[in-house]
């Protein structure tokens, strides 16, 4: 569910996007985000978010409009941006596990996020309802009370959350759960623009696991949205669908050649 000023888009529907969720603010501004990039790779982020129309995004309207038959909740991190979002999104999540849903969480945290002094408890608390986590490897040992990644996994796995997926861009993208390890490569792509890939790479690893891809090859079609996304300028303009997928892999070696799986003893 969101809060949007303008016009809708009306590609969102042609895409097969729910907009029964959406609510128009005619009176506010459209969220933004604005990307400096630096010489050595880095980059900064200001967003214009908190004051914008999605963050007026209520807990009354979350209960009010989230479809009773959704049964899957994703959440990023970053859309924890102010008291009333993390409320909103708390309702969400508690509404979805409470009808025997799932949550995944990306934790995508934004500096300017670490400002707000319940933000770590409420990080631990998204990772409770948790079942599939999806962190960048930079971003693996953030809600661990592990030194190392091996030990945050197994952290992670022992304490509720079932699957985590660890982004690591260029190199591909590694799967755990109690009974497997999986690791598959990524793709040799030149990079235009990093911005936006994790997200189409989560988006990508969610939806096929939920119509019903096995791991292999819900990671395998997440590496290639990620892949597809760099080479674009612009967070949304690298997106793709099932059809480029499909296309962009039957270029590729087989990715049964490139995977390597591992029984967790």
């Amino acid at each position: 569910m969101t809060v949007s000023a303008g016009s809708m888009s009306t590609g969102w529907p042609r895409d097969g996007i729910d907009t029964r969720g959406i609510r128009m603010l005619a009176q506010e501004s459209t969220g933004s985000a604005f990307v400096a990039y630096q010489s050595g790779g880095e980059r900064d982020f200001i967003f214009n978010i908190k004051h914008s129309a999605c963050g007026r995004i209520s807990p009354q309207q979350v209960a009010e409009t989230l479809p009773a038959e959704c049964r899957h909740l994703h959440v990023m991190g970053s859309s924890l941006f102010s008291f009333q979002m993390v409320d909103a999104v708390k309702e969400a999540a508690e509404q979805v596990k409470a009808a025997g849903g799932t949550l995944s969480f990306a934790p995508n945290i934004r500096k300017e996020m670490l400002a707000i002094p319940e933000m770590r408890d409420t990080l631990h608390f998204m990772l409770e309802l948790t079942d599939c986590y999806l962190p960048s490897a930079s971003e693996v040992l953030l809600l661990s009370p592990a030194n190392d990644v091996q030990g945050a996994i197994d952290w992670f796995l022992q304490n509720g959350i079932r699957e985590v997926v660890v982004k690591r861009g260029r190199d591909g993208a590694s799967y755990y759960s109690a009974e497997q390890t999986l690791h598959v490569p990524g793709h040799p792509v030149i990079e235009v623009d990093p911005t936006g890939a994790g997200d189409c790479f989560g988006g990508a690893f969610i939806a096929c696991r939920q119509r019903g891809f096995s791991v292999s090859q819900a990671l395998s079609y997440a590496n290639v949205c990620g892949a597809l996304a760099v080479t674009r300028q612009g967070p949304m303009e690298g997106t793709s669908n099932l059809t480029q997928i499909e296309a962009f892999l039957q270029r590729q070696t087989p990715v049964s050649d490139n995977h390597r799986i591992q029984e967790r003893q």
